[in-house]
């Protein structure tokens, strides 16, 4: 999302960098990254104690911001900057508001509110109603939608064998990828010819690739860790299949109806928005429910299959990382302003 974000702003308006205090990874996205603007890496690793939040200060000191916009874990040195140097603070909740703080961080969180120096921005209409909620917020100005956005031009279809389905995701127990490994186990018994693609890294990787050798599905079940063009899978999936426990928007549904595919979800967060007639919605944790969808989708016409594709994209049009990056950018103006 912060890519997205960063290569649609006019770098002649504003002036960005990007401060992470984790490591380099070397990887495909902070090489684009990169490209785009300045971006600085702190190499700091395991917990972040006061010490570690005053560097980081210090760092953000030497950029002169007029604006810090934050994710998540980043509030713990961005609010404290913020009320310090009487800046504005925006924080993007990409997840529900009761699990995206720690217990310091959400006191940090409230305690800017009530100041008046922090900016709230959801990523799903759900997700904002929540936010509001929780963070009691009254001001109209202090709490935001914004949906997430990405690049619906990178994402294609092309000819391929056999029907496919697909999760790109973080691999971990909220994401919950074991319980469609043995749904698909069920559809593959049925229909020989599927295939499974799942995504991504994380803690669970490698449980989830011995659970693939335990079902007999090393054939089928292509599990290729974190890669840097999952268009390239998008573009022979047929399905996308989502099965977290929690979401406010993932961008890899908002990747998947940019190529047109029809999208299997538990029924969490945000994910309304992007999924009715192009899909099914099903329980969280409900494996019945997961296989009978998936099922459904793999066995119904052409034409229906044609018809959830196309509404899709359509979907997808709102979805515009350019359109995203206009939204935030009025935001920083507007903050400015201020």
């Amino acid at each position: 999302m912060v890519y997205e974000l960063i290569k649609n702003i006019d770098n002649k308006e504003f002036d960005m960098t990007v401060l992470s205090y984790g490591g380099k990874s070397n990887n495909a996205l902070e090489s684009r990254m990169e490209q785009v603007c300045s971006v600085k890496y702190l190499e700091y690793a395991g917990h972040i104690g006061l010490q570690k939040i005053i560097k980081v200060m210090k760092c953000m000191t030497s950029f002169h911001p007029d604006i810090i916009h934050v994710h998540m874990g980043g509030v713990a040195f961005a609010i404290p900057w913020g009320l310090i140097h009487h800046k504005p603070v925006i924080v993007t909740v990409h997840t529900k508001p009761e699990n995206a703080f720690s217990q310091k961080n959400e006191k940090l969180v409230r305690y800017g509110i009530k100041k008046g120096a922090v900016v709230l921005v959801a990523v799903s209409e759900e997700n904002y109603k929540k936010v509001r909620e929780y963070f009691n917020i009254i001001d109209d100005n202090q709490c935001l939608y914004i949906n997430n956005g990405v690049d619906v031009n990178r994402f294609y279809r092309e000819k391929h064998d056999g029907f496919a389905f697909i999760n790109v995701a973080t691999q971990d127990e909220n994401k919950n990828q074991s319980i469609l490994l043995k749904a698909f186990k069920k559809i593959h018994m049925l229909h020989p010819n599927t295939k499974l693609y799942l995504i991504g890294d994380g803690p669970c990787h490698s449980q989830l690739i011995e659970l693939r050798h335990e079902l007999k599905l090393d054939d089928v079940v292509d599990i290729p860790g974190s890669i840097g063009n999952p268009e390239v899978y998008y573009a022979k999936a047929d399905v996308y299949v989502q099965t977290s426990h929690r979401e406010a928007m993932p961008l890899s549904i908002l990747e998947a109806i940019s190529a047109g595919l029809p999208i299997i979800s538990t029924d969490v967060g945000g994910i309304k928005d992007v999924v009715d007639t192009n899909g099914y919605l099903v329980n969280d944790n409900d494996e019945d429910a997961l296989y009978n969808a998936m099922k459904n989708v793999l066995e119904c016409s052409s034409v229906e299959l044609k018809q959830m594709e196309a509404r899709s994209s359509e979907i997808a049009d709102c979805y515009s990382s350019k359109k995203m990056a206009q939204k935030y950018c009025q935001l920083y103006r507007q903050c400015i302003s201020k």
